[in-house]
């Protein structure tokens, strides 16, 4: 949380939201695909997922500043 951004940081991140995704929402949803990346000081996450009820496929990105 208080180290500089880093490709160790999003690694850890990515590994942290897959976990997440899949113990809370996989009833729900199906990532197809999870991308974190780490640029100068920002952090950006996209899921590309799928609403099982409806079939509906979807992409969230979440981009934020962790300066």
């Amino acid at each position: 949380m208080f180290t500089p951004n880093s490709p160790e940081l999003a690694a850890a991140l990515q590994f942290t939201v897959q976990a997440g995704l899949q113990r809370w929402l996989s009833d729900v949803i199906d990532v197809e695909r999870l991308e974190v990346e780490c640029r100068d000081a920002r952090l950006r996450v996209e899921i590309h997922l799928i609403i099982r009820r409806t079939g509906e496929s979807r992409t969230e990105v979440f981009d934020r500043s962790i300066s």
